[in-house]
This record gives C-alpha cells, structure tokens and sequence, in this order.
C-alpha cells in the first residue's frame, strides 16, 4: 500500500529542515587594500596619517611583503596628541577575525601594539562570541602609544545560496506541477482512493505521523551509530606484544599425583629395554 502524497510532502519538509540544520559555513577575506572581492568592500580609514605599507619608504616597520595577504598592509603609528586613527570594516557573518603584522624588534622604533575594538557601536575587548548571521560593523583604534600594520580581515557567514539549493533539490521529486493545465483526466491521489474505499482521514492521518516518526527514529539510529564509531578510541601506535614466559623443568617429576599408572625410568635406554615383540 502506497503512502499519501501528503505523507511524502512532510517527510520531504523534514529532511529539508534537516539539510538546513546543517547549513554550509564559508569564509570570506577582506584585503587592506583591495577589500572583499564578493562584496567589494573596501576597508574604512579614519585619518590621512594612514600609509600604505608595502610603498611606504619612510615607515620603519617594514616586513616582507611575500608575508603578507596579497604582499600589501597598511600602517600607522600613533602617538599622544596625533589625530585618532580607526579602520571600520563591514560584514554579513557570525564571526570575524583581524590580522595585523607584529614585528618582533625594530631598531629605535616602537613596536608597541595596543588595539581597542567597537563591534557595532559597542566595545568588545578582544573577542566577543554568538554573533548572529547579519550586518556588523568592526572599528579597530589604536591606543596610544602604538603602531598598527592592518594585513587583512576573515569573516565567517552562514551560505544562503547552498541552502537554497539544498531546498531545491529536497523538493525537486515532490513537484507536482499544478499550475500546468491539461485536457485529459487527472488521476485520483492516493488518499482519495483510500477514503473511497472506506478508510478514514485519523487513519490516513496516523499513517503520516508514523511514516514520519519511523523516518526520524531511523535518522536518529545512524546519527547515534556514526557518533559511536567516531568516538571509539584507536589503538595506540606503540603498542608491542607482551609474552607470559611459561618455564618448562628439565626432568619433569616420574610420577604425578593423579596418574593412575605410575611411570618410572627404569626402561630409558631403547638398546635394553626388553621386547614386546612375540618369539
């Protein structure tokens, strides 16, 4: 007997919502100078004592530029009673993450980094969890007395386009496509037949809700069966065999307790032991 149509339609939803559970995770960088290549985003500066690092002859921080994201940076010192300098930097995302350059020493120049961050308006610290998936806004200031060479930024967002895709898929077999129009006789579903032949809407109904708890205790089984087989533990590399020595005496006893017919060594000799053989 065949599912209704409804039954297959909700088992489809289900596994959809499943799918977007599991929603794709990517990673997006924005540049210094070029911005984010998707978005085109290009990163906010504050004030005009900004310089670009990697044609900036004059900054004495000078790194190599095959170490840096796209061989570029920008740099500024900032000193008391400099105009305050900041980089603002937008994103759509749950999480972002700012690299700078931090020199180990430089010859009489500070290498003094001290960086305060305001994520939407607010002061953060040095990191702030649980983002939701929406726009934010990343201002990073200098404390003075301090440089700062800005490399690049990575944000983390959830993928709308892999779940929509994701969607698609999961309801492209369940199409009926009844906005097409058509002459000929459209078949009775299912669910009309079984209530022409006497069964009734609670148990269609309890049919659906079975048909879909099944599916999810199924799903729940290998989910739990995948965890448990991850999780058992892998047999060390630097294990050795290990052998119980078992001594063996060299004349073991003539007699033993339990033996019926005692044993003696009165015949060791096979030149003088006497003969069973018959004359």
């Amino acid at each position: 007997m065949m599912l209704p149509r409804f039954t297959v339609l909700s088992l489809a939803y289900f596994l959809t919502h499943i799918s977007t559970c599991f929603a794709a995770v990517s990673n997006r960088t924005i540049d210094d100078t070029y911005g984010d290549a998707i978005t085109g985003f290009i990163p906010i500066y504050t004030s005009a004592n900004w310089n670009v690092g990697q044609n900036c002859s004059r900054c004495n921080v000078r790194p190599d530029p095959h170490q840096a994201f796209d061989s570029s940076w920008h740099d500024i010192t900032y000193n008391v009673g400099d105009e305050p300098p900041s980089v603002a930097l937008e994103f759509t995302g749950t999480a972002i993450y700012l690299f700078s350059v931090v020199p180990n020493t430089v010859p009489e120049s500070s290498i003094n980094v001290s960086l305060l961050f305001i994520l939407d308006g607010v002061p953060v610290g040095s990191y702030l969890e649980n983002l939701v998936n929406e726009p934010h806004t990343l201002v990073a200031e200098p404390n003075a007395p301090s440089i700062f060479l800005l490399d690049r930024a990575i944000y983390t967002f959830e993928d709308a386009s892999a779940e929509s895709a994701a969607q698609s898929s999961s309801f492209a077999g369940t199409n009926t496509h009844s906005t097409q129009t058509s002459q000929t006789p459209v078949p009775a579903t299912t669910s009309d037949s079984l209530q022409r032949h006497g069964v009734s809407t609670p148990i269609i109904v309890g049919i659906a809700v079975g048909a879909a708890a099944g599916a999810i205790l199924v799903l729940f089984t290998a989910i739990m069966l995948c965890v448990r087989r991850r999780r058992r533990p892998a047999p060390p590399d630097n294990v050795q065999a290990y052998i119980v020595p078992y001594r063996v005496d060299a004349s073991p006893p003539s007699y033993m307790p339990t033996d019926p017919y005692p044993k003696t060594n009165a015949f060791t000799d096979r030149d003088t032991a006497p003969s069973t053989r018959p004359t």
